[in-house]
This record gives structure tokens, sequence and C-alpha cells, in this order.
């Protein structure tokens, strides 16, 4: 992960698309304030953990929702809280922008390496009747922790984190995947020597002289 954003990141880390296709609302209409609107309360923090299954950034569950007006806010929570991505949402058309703000944990490597998010999860076709309908598969993304397509754009709902550096707070370390390392083992002492017990001769040795001592 670069300390600093490259030039271009910009380009490689936003996505725009289209949530609507013909006859989301058939002969009812959309909602009177916008068609395609976001979920809410806990159907939409549900959503959230299910299209942020296994997700991190810099070592912190990317696990907290919030919405203020039309955009959503994906991010981090705890003393390292900081926000990974916004989706922005026009309600009438059912545009969409994606803004990758820091890095998504990825497996560190020499070859292309991506995690998949369904934001489509996150959204929901409204009737003017108030009823309500999934739009599967219209928001998929795909973070990719290479360093962009040959042009430096997102293309076709693929973003590059590979130039964007984490610009989140530091408070306390990420939290490790490593295993514990194991203890270091040190031999016990003989207290008829004085030494450890070291390889089985010591140990016959340290027996030998145990019954010197006895007789």
């Amino acid at each position: 992960m670069p300390t600093k954003s490259v030039g271009n990141v910009a380009t490689q880390v936003t996505f725009s698309g289209a949530l609507a296709i013909a006859g989301d609302f058939t002969a009812t209409g959309p909602a009177a304030n916008g068609g395609y609107q976001f979920l809410s309360g806990t159907a939409l923090q549900n959503m959230f953990n299910l299209a942020m299954l296994g997700k991190k950034s810099n070592g912190d569950a990317v696990d907290t929702v919030s919405v203020s007006g039309n955009t959503l806010t994906g991010s981090t929570s705890g003393l390292n809280a900081h926000t990974v991505f916004t989706l922005t949402l026009k309600p009438n058309s059912g545009l969409y922008t994606f803004n990758l703000a820091n890095p998504i944990d990825l497996p560190t490597s020499r070859l292309d390496k991506f995690t998949t998010m369904n934001l489509s999860l996150l959204v929901q076709a409204v009737m003017s009747d108030g009823t309500t309908a999934p739009l599967p598969n219209r928001a998929v993304v795909e973070v990719h922790n290479g360093l962009g397509s040959a042009d430096g754009t997102a293309h076709a709902g693929v973003v590059h984190e590979g130039g964007l550096a984490y610009t989140g707070p530091n408070n306390t370390p990420p939290a490790s995947n490593a295993p514990a390392a194991r203890p270091k083992y040190v031999a016990p002492i003989n207290p008829l020597t004085g030494r450890s017990y070291s390889a089985a001769g010591s140990a016959l040795t340290a027996n030998a002289d145990s019954l010197n001592v006895l007789t």
C-alpha cells in the first residue's frame, strides 16, 4: 500500500453506473420522491453485513453503514474508525457513483487479487403505492489490488485500489491474521546438578549422580 495516493487514483477508484432498467415500476409508477432508494433501519444494516461479509480495511471489519441524503457511507468502527467507500444515488434516474476512499484488505501478491461487493443489496425500487422490489445484481463492484487498466480508469464495475493510500487513523495497530508465535522451549533444571535437562545422555548422567549421592 503506498504512503501517498498516486496522481490519477481518483479515476481508478471511482465508478458510475445505472440501476434502472425498463419495467421496474410497471403501471404503478415510481414513488413521488424517487423510485430508487436505499434501504433503511435494520433491513439496511442486515443487508450491509451480508454485502460486506469478511471485508476488512486496515485490519478492521467494514461493519458500519449510514445514509445522509442520497449518499450511503460504508465504514469501520472502533478506535481506527474510517470511511471505506461512498455510494451516491440519484433517486429519479437510478444513476449511482461508487467511490473507494480507503483500501480494502486483499492478499499481497504479484498476481491480481480482487473482492466483490454486491451493493445492489442496499437499494430497492419503490412504487407510488409504497410497495418495494429488489434490484438484483444492478450494482456489483469488484475491487482489485492492481494499478488500473491501460488508460488508468475504472471500467464496468471494476475499480483498482493499488494506487490508493490508507488515510484513516492509526490509534491502535491493525488486527493481525498471523498465528501466535510459539513460546521457546526452556529445559527444566535438574535440582541435583543445577543444570538443565538437555539430552538423553545428560539425563542418564543426572540419574547416575543422584544414585551416587544417595549411596
